[in-house]
C-alpha cells in the first residue's frame, strides 16, 4: 500500500504522527531529495508542527537527505535507522544526522491497524 502512495501522502502520514509534547522546543529544516522520483521536498519542524512542500530546487536547510524512494520508505517505516543512512554513501546525508534522529524521535509509533473506511455494523 505504501508503494502506491505519493511522497506527499507519505509526508502526510509522518506529519500526523508528530507528538506535540515530544516536539516542543525542537526545530529544524530538512530537504529530502528523491532522485528516482525527481522530487525535492522541504520539511520543517517548528512550534510542534511538521510542514512540508515540494520545491523545484535545493534551498537552505539544516540537513539534506538524498535517498531513493525505497530507502526513504524504509526510513519512515522504521526499517532503516538514522545511523544506517551513513552506510548508504557520502551523498546520502549532508548536514547533521541529529535532524533525522530528532524527526524520528518526535514521532509516535502506533502499530495498530485501522479500517480505512469504517465497516458497517
Amino acid at each position: 500500500m505504501l508503494s502506491a502512495a505519493t511522497l506527499g501522502d507519505l509526508l502526510d502520514s509522518v506529519a500526523v504522527k508528530v507528538n506535540a509534547e515530544k516536539a516542543d522546543g525542537e526545530a529544524f529544516t530538512l530537504q529530502i531529495v528523491v532522485p528516482d522520483e525527481d522530487e525535492i521536498w522541504q520539511v520543517e519542524l517548528a512550534n510542534s508542527n511538521l510542514s512540508y512542500i515540494e520545491v523545484s530546487e535545493l534551498g537552505t536547510a539544516d540537513t539534506t537527505l538524498t535517498l531513493n524512494r525505497a530507502d526513504l520508505l524504509r526510513l519512515l517505516t522504521g526499517q532503516l535507522g538514522a545511523t544506517e543512512i551513513v552506510s548508504l554513501g557520502s551523498d546520502a546525508l549532508e548536514g547533521s544526522i541529529f535532524t533525522i534522529t530528532t524527526l524520528l524521535g518526535v514521532l509516535d509509533r502506533d502499530e495498530r491497524f485501522y479500517d480505512m473506511v469504517p465497516m458497517p455494523e
